[in-house]
């Protein structure tokens, strides 16, 4: 019974983190490397803050199909959450 339990958590964690874009840290990891090397795990320093045209570029890149939200993610090297706060917006 708890082995069915579990394996339904799973499933149902599973669709969760799709429908609501959650991912998994390795593909995030991946798509980082992808666009930057080994430079892509240097540190960086938190709270940057961006300009506005920036944001409408990485929306409208979004919106035209090009790249994922993740994608863009790991290219602007912007955590996954803020490209979607900026996507809903």
């Amino acid at each position: 019974m708890r082995a069915k339990r579990m394996t339904l958590g799973k499933v149902v964690l599973e669709v969760l983190q799709r429908k609501l874009g959650f991912q998994n840290p390795l593909r995030r990891w991946h798509s980082l490397y992808k666009y930057h090397g080994a430079d892509a795990f240097d540190v960086t320093v938190h709270n940057q803050s961006y300009k506005k045209e920036d944001k409408i570029k990485i929306v409208d890149e979004f919106n035209s199909g090009k790249l994922t939200a993740l994608e863009l993610s790991g290219k602007c090297k912007i955590t996954l959450s803020v490209v979607h706060n900026w996507i809903n917006r």
